[in-house]
């Protein structure tokens, strides 16, 4: 259901005064002894990946940010704004870029930064000292250190997602099957059965998945309560660090589990996060601004066409934040339209709307909404 004409009328006064509010922002927290969690400012974030001891961050301009231990040049980041992914190890990073090739830099003692060739890859990962691609055809490519068989890939088209433990590696096929191979002294690259997993994360020596109806599962070395997966089925991201386990649950608030030494799975309060990323004992999160469906750093006519063309206040859907369910309700309503005027900014010093005007965003949208009641009364009558 698209909203009409009088919101639209409203949509129009708002177009000639648009400029940056809030981005996505990075949370961190954990052990922080080589500045793997001081985060840098003033950027808009759309992925973030943890390394052991360095963390990495992709901007809305597509390009790198790099922090923490950089011995090995591992957070010193390429130039460029055509990055499109991004993969943090031991003491080596990756990035593919828009065009679909590789980038490594790091350390290379194994030859992991030495990337493969070409321009159909759709993903990466890295372990300790070995790195994976996935590419465009659904196959997996490995290179690097190889004494645990932690690149000799499995063979086939038909892979979707791909993770790097320290020296094991696991797979998700487009059947919602696993596949896992290197290291299994834990048994953490000895999958479990089933074919209704949608996503995967390696550990040192442990592994999960996420499964289709939001429920975690876990294996391999559980000396830290790891793969103590939290019961329930209301997950909808997963990440695995040294010893510990983050996931975002359907409401975008945090959990964390494993160890906690260094207070890594002491998670942040609050809602709104949208990625989480876990590094040897240190995890980062990226906290979205209600408003912005794309992640740009905007709150603009893009979110508010967004919130309109998958308005469900009569409806109520699986709505995600990407349709405008900014308060996690799954459905669309005057609570998000409210939530996306509160952030909108209309001079370039920034700020929220002047009161005025947000009451004009929700007096009419709420005398659209009973119209609305109105006419579906009316048609129920007839």
């Amino acid at each position: 259901m698209v909203l009409g004409g009088g919101m639209w009328f409203l949509t129009l006064a708002l177009l000639a005064a648009v400029h940056p509010a809030a981005a996505d922002l990075i949370v961190a927290w954990g052990w922080n002894n080589r500045g793997q969690i001081d985060s840098p400012g003033g950027n808009d974030f759309t992925a973030i990946e943890a390394g052991w001891y360095h963390s990495l961050g992709l901007n809305t301009s597509s390009e790198l940010d790099g922090w923490g231990y950089d011995f090995y040049n591992q957070a010193s980041v390429p130039p460029g704004a055509d990055f499109t992914a991004i993969a943090a190890g031991e003491r080596h990073s990756l990035a593919l870029r828009a065009n679909g090739s590789l980038a490594g830099w790091g350390d290379n003692g194994d030859g992991q930064t030495d990337v493969p060739p070409g321009d159909d890859y759709a993903a990466v990962a890295t372990g300790a000292f070995h790195s994976l691609a996935l590419k465009t055809d659904g196959s997996i490519v490995g290179w690097g250190r190889n004494g645990d068989r932690q690149i000799d890939v499995p063979p086939g088209y038909d892979f979707v997602a791909i993770a790097a433990g320290s020296k094991h590696s696991l797979a998700l096929r487009a059947n919602g099957t696993l596949a896992g191979w290197g290291h299994d002294g834990w048994q953490q690259a000895s999958v479990p059965a089933g074919d209704d997993y949608v996503a995967i994360a390696a550990g040192f020596y442990h592994s999960l998945a996420l499964k289709a109806d939001g429920a975690l599962v876990g294996w391999g070395d559980n000396a830290q309560g790891q793969i103590n997966v939290p019961p329930g089925t209301i997950y909808t991201a997963i990440a695995a660090g040294g010893w510990h386990g983050l996931a975002i649950r359907d409401d975008a608030t945090l959990i964390g589990w494993g160890s906690d030494g260094e207070g890594q799975i002491n998670v942040p309060g609050g809602t709104d996060y949208l990625a989480i990323a876990a590094g040897t004992a240190h995890s980062l999160a990226l906290k979205g601004t209600p408003g912005d469906t794309n992640h740009d750093g905007l709150i603009d006519i893009v979110d508010l066409t967004a919130l309109s063309a998958n308005w469900s206040a009569l409806s109520p859907g699986q709505k995600r934040w990407e349709d405008g369910d900014f308060t996690h309700e799954k459905i669309v309503d005057i609570l998000d339209l409210t939530a996306l005027a509160a952030n909108w900014t209309f001079a370039p010093g920034g700020g929220a709307p002047e009161p005025a005007t947000l009451i004009l965003l929700v007096a009419g949208t709420i005398a659209l909404l009973r119209r609305r009641k109105r006419r579906a009364a009316a048609y129920r009558r007839q």
